[in-house]
């Protein structure tokens, strides 16, 4: 496997070892932490940008699209690895 995907251990590691709660709560916090970084630094007008309708409808549309789009990955995804594992149950109680 270490073959395959190149000498990037760390990379290896998030993609296969790492605790995927930790990960998600890190990009959120660097997530966050950029946004209040960019409306402190006042190089971009947040509020008056959000006060415009179209903006929260542009803002609020990409989340919606979002959250369907990962919801049926998520539920996807899981349906296939449970059919995996009650197949492979399957074959090995009948062996």
């Amino acid at each position: 496997m270490g073959e395959r995907a190149g000498k990037n251990r760390f990379k290896l590691w998030l993609l296969l070892d790492a605790n995927r709660l930790v990960v998600a709560a890190v990009l959120a916090v660097a997530t966050f932490a950029a946004l209040v970084t960019v409306g402190q630094s006042g190089a971009v007008d947040l509020a008056a940008a959000l006060q415009r309708g179209d903006t929260k409808a542009t803002v609020f549309s990409t989340l919606l699209g979002a959250i369907i789009t990962a919801t049926t990955l998520v539920v996807t995804s899981v349906r296939s690895s449970s059919r995996r594992r009650t197949a492979r149950s399957a074959t090995s109680t009948s062996g």
